[in-house]
C-alpha cells in the first residue's frame, strides 16, 4: 500500500492557539481509516487542516510527496474530495446534476461535461448503488440517500484521497451500517484514502482498518482496532462514569447499578439473551453465583425454555419482572 498523507511534526489551531500538539501520522490507500475521540478532542480542526482550509500552525502535511502548501486549489481538487455533514447548498438539482459538480476540477470555464466525464459520473452513481436516484431532486431525498450522493460525487472528482466529516450522522442504524461498508468497499476496490471522523465508535471499531484516536489530554494514538483495545488505549480515551470497555468482548458496555446474583445455567442464544437482560436490570449472572436459580433448556426443536426456581417462565420480560417484584418485597 502506498502513503498518500504525511503529517511530519504537525500542530493544528486557530491564531496561534494549538489545540493538536506534534503530530506524526500517515494515511495509506486501500485503507477505510476512523478519526475517534471525545467532544473538544481537535478531530474537525485535525479534519479542516488536512483538507486545507485552516493551515497547520507548524509542521509539514505532504499530499502523495508534494508538500500541501505548494500545491494550488485546482490540482487540490484532484487530489482531495471532502464530504462534509451539513446538506449542500446545491439541493435544488438532481441527484446526477449534483454528482456531475464533482467533475469541476477537470472542466472547461464554463463547466461543460464531455463524454469521458459523463461516463465518470455513470460509474460513481452505479459505484454507491443510486442508479434508481439519478433524476430525483436532492431535496427529496433521505439523509441516507443524500450522503450516497455526496459521496457519488466525491468519487466523481478521482481523487485518490477522500475525506469525510461525520458521514454518518444523524442516520438510523441500518444506514449507518450500509454507509460504513460502503465507503470500506471503496477504500479496498477502488484503492482510496478514505479518512473520516465519527461518533460512531462501536462501528468503527468493527469495520475500519485503523483507528486514529485523538484527546487533549493522551494526544493522537493510531492502531487497528483489536491492538487499540489489547492495549487499554480505547478504555484510556473512553471510559467514563457508568461506561467501561469490555477487553473481552471488544465493546463498550453501560454499567448498571448492581442489584443482586442470579445463578444462570444454560447455553445458546437464549442463555445470553437473558444474561444481557439480566445486566441490563442490574444483576450479575453465573452458574456460580448465589441466588435466584434460572435454567435455560434447549429442546430438540431449536426452541428455549427458561425454568426459575423450577418453574416455568413464559418469556425473558416474565422473568424480569419477577425480578423487579422481589425488589419490592
Amino acid at each position: 500500500m502506498n502513503t498518500s498523507i504525511e503529517l511530519k511534526d504537525v500542530t493544528t489551531g486557530y491564531k496561534n492557539k494549538p489545540v493538536t500538539r506534534d503530530i506524526n501520522a500517515y494515511l495509506l490507500a486501500g485503507e477505510l481509516t476512523c478519526l475517534l475521540g471525545p467532544n473538544g478532542a481537535g478531530k474537525s480542526t485535525l479534519l479542516k487542516t488536512l483538507s486545507a482550509f485552516i493551515p497547520p500552525l507548524r509542521g509539514e502535511i505532504m499530499i502523495e510527496g508534494k508538500d500541501l502548501k505548494q500545491i494550488n486549489a485546482r490540482m487540490l481538487a484532484r487530489s482531495i474530495a471532502v464530504v462534509l455533514t451539513q446538506r449542500p447548498s446545491t439541493m435544488n438539482m438532481t441527484v446526477e446534476e449534483l454528482v456531475a459538480v464533482g467533475r469541476s476540477p477537470y472542466t472547461s470555464f464554463f463547466g461543460g461535461l464531455h463524454a469521458a466525464d459523463k461516463e465518470v459520473v455513470d460509474r460513481s452513481i452505479s459505484l454507491v448503488g443510486i442508479d434508481d436516484l439519478r433524476h430525483r431532486n436532492v431535496n427529496t431525498l433521505s439523509d441516507g440517500e443524500r450522503q450516497k450522493a455526496l459521496i457519488a460525487k466525491a468519487l466523481a472528482q478521482q481523487t485518490q484521497i477522500i475525506f469525510l466529516d461525520e458521514p454518518t450522522a444523524f442516520l438510523d442504524y441500518p444506514s449507518k451500517v450500509e454507509i460504513m461498508k460502503l465507503l470500506y468497499t471503496i477504500a479496498r476496490e477502488e484503492d482510496k484514502t478514505v479518512f473520516m471522523s465519527t461518533h460512531d465508535i462501536e462501528l468503527a471499531l468493527q469495520i475500519a482498518d485503523k483507528i486514529w484516536l485523538l484527546d487533549k489530554i493522551h494526544g493522537l494514538q493510531i492502531g487497528i482496532p483489536e491492538d487499540l483495545a489489547y492495549n487499554g488505549l480505547l478504555g484510556e480515551y473512553f471510559e467514563r462514569g457508568g461506561l467501561r470497555f469490555n477487553y473481552a468482548t471488544g465493546q463498550f458496555e453501560i454499567e448498571h447499578e448492581k442489584k443482586g446474583m442470579v445463578r444462570l445455567s444454560g447455553e445458546g442464544r437464549l442463555h445470553d439473551l437473558v444474561k444481557k437482560a439480566l445486566r441490563r436490570v442490574g444483576y450479575i449472572a453465573s452458574p456460580d453465583a448465589e441466588g435466584m436459580a434460572v435454567e435455560i433448556i434447549n429442546g430438540r426443536d431449536g426452541e428455549g425454555a427458561i425454568v426459575c426456581d423450577g418453574k416455568s417462565v413464559t418469556s425473558i420480560e416474565s422473568l424480569v419482572a419477577k425480578l423487579k417484584r422481589l425488589e419490592n418485597l
